[in-house]
């Protein structure tokens, strides 16, 4: 292999994603674990030559894969937690054991004897956690992690190593290139005069595999570090805006994108007017409002009887909200407040209100009061995945507050999305900010994977009783 194929190869190798790498080696761990399991106990469950083998190990995957989202195992910036993980683990081999178990047709038979089925959930269980306990002993040695080089002034910077230590476990500042050296920092990490033009002696001292280039610093850089910049890039390093980082690692938009040139980054995504997504979308939404207003029906005996002395007054509320292009439409939830909980201007509710009844608490945690709108989502007002809707007094005033707000209603609004999942609490101007760029993150990056992946956070939500 030549020296540009060597380059080429890994640069690819760096634009690898950890959770995809994750997700194969668990699937081989435990896949190969069960075979060899089976085997060596003459297991009859599970017969490594069985014709129907292929089908049996793809409804594997398919649960696997699901649990694993379900219960944050490739939550990548704690997957070097080992009490975390353990807990992951752990619920991803047990449902897995028990939703294949019991699949018919495309899953072998029920065995004659159960201590087949826990010899395949010990197999899941010990298997994966020792090759997760062996991932966060080696792959988070500082060896391995991708080594991060700053081009920025003080505040960028600062902002920077707080991002990346909290949203990111793969990356690790090295050192930063700027006109001052930061005291907040101290001398965790190298600094280097922006005046000292060897760049690439930087760059190989510090091995550094991203180079990240604050807005501010960027014309200065590359005026100053230009040719050194190029042949850094064809080296196989990676060379980005520090608002891309920040996109990539939190999910989000950065705050700094929402200014006069916000146009000229924001592009709505391809799906936005592609017929067969939404063709597809439109037939799941239906599907999932008949069963959920299915399901309230079956469970609305016993609200009722609860409501009556546990939360005492009307079982439903309606109330105004803004849906797509601005048009005002009425939800419809379960009350979970005291009766007459606004008087005056309308609040919004916070994560220990007050006003939230003991009983409307476990409605919201739950988010059964949420059901009823898979009426609104049957007729077409609102979807099962988008930007939560708001109150048209709180859209008046976030739309003076905050610019491109209104953004948010070029698509319809949704039962749950991107923003709710990853950034429930939003009781103040800067929190909605918040969850503004999660909301244009969404829009802009919008497809069916990303909406599987809403859908399952949603569920690991629901199990975990974290609604507000």
């Amino acid at each position: 292999m030549n020296n540009y194929s060597k380059k080429k190869s890994i640069k690819h190798l760096q634009f690898l994603k950890r959770g995809v790498i994750l997700r194969i080696v668990d699937l081989l761990v435990t896949i190969v674990s069960i075979v060899l399991i089976a085997f060596l106990f003459k297991l009859k469950y599970f017969n490594g030559f069985d014709s129907n083998l292929f089908v049996w190990l793809l409804t594997y995957t398919v649960y696997f894969l699901m649990y694993g989202e379900i219960f944050e195992l490739y939550h990548i910036a704690k997957s070097y937690d080992l009490y975390f993980t353990i807990r992951s683990v752990f619920l991803t081999a047990i449902f897995t054991t028990v939703s294949y178990i019991f699949t018919p047709i495309i899953a072998p038979v029920l065995p004659n004897s159960r201590i087949e089925i826990l010899l395949i959930f010990q197999t899941i269980l010990w298997s994966l956690l020792l090759w997760r306990i062996l991932y966060i002993t080696f792959f988070f040695h500082p060896i391995f992690l991708k080594k991060v080089l700053i081009i920025g002034e003080s505040e960028d910077v600062e902002k920077l190593v707080d991002i990346t230590s909290k949203y990111s476990s793969e990356y690790s500042i090295v050192g930063y290139v700027s006109s001052a050296k930061i005291d907040a920092i101290g001398n965790q990490i190298a600094w280097y005069s922006i005046h000292n033009p060897s760049l690439e002696e930087i760059i190989s001292k510090e091995r550094v595999t991203t180079l990240i280039i604050c807005g501010k610093a960027i014309k200065d850089s590359f005026q100053v570090y230009s040719h050194s910049i190029l042949r850094i890039f064809e080296q196989g390093v990676v060379v980005i805006s520090n608002n891309e980082f920040v996109e990539q690692l939190t999910k989000r938009i950065a705050k700094s994108r929402l200014n006069d040139s916000f146009y000229d980054y924001f592009t709505y995504s391809k799906y936005i007017n592609n017929t067969t997504y939404l063709s597809f979308i439109r037939i799941f939404d239906i599907l999932f409002a008949l069963i959920g207003l299915l399901f309230l029906l079956v469970i609305i005996p016993i609200i009722i009887v609860i409501n009556h002395f546990l939360n005492k007054g009307p079982l439903f509320y309606d109330q105004k909200r803004v849906g797509k292009n601005g048009i005002i439409f009425k939800i419809y939830k379960l009350r979970t407040m005291i009766e007459g909980a606004e008087k005056g201007l309308p609040l919004w509710a916070t994560k220990d209100d007050l006003r939230i009844t003991p009983f409307g608490k476990f409605l919201r945690k739950s988010r059964i009061d949420e059901l009823p709108q898979c009426y609104n989502v049957l007729i077409g007002e609102m979807r099962v995945i988008g930007p939560r809707p708001e109150r048209p007094t709180f859209v008046k005033m976030l739309e003076e507050k905050l610019p491109f707000y209104a953004i948010r209603h070029v698509i319809k609004p949704g039962l749950t999305g991107w923003a709710q999942v990853e950034y429930p609490y939003a009781n103040t101007v800067e929190d909605q900010e918040v969850k503004l760029c999660y909301d244009l993150y969404y829009i802009k990056e919008r497809n069916l994977l990303m909406d599987i992946k809403i859908i399952l956070k949603t569920v690991n939500t629901v199990l975990f009783y974290k609604g507000y």
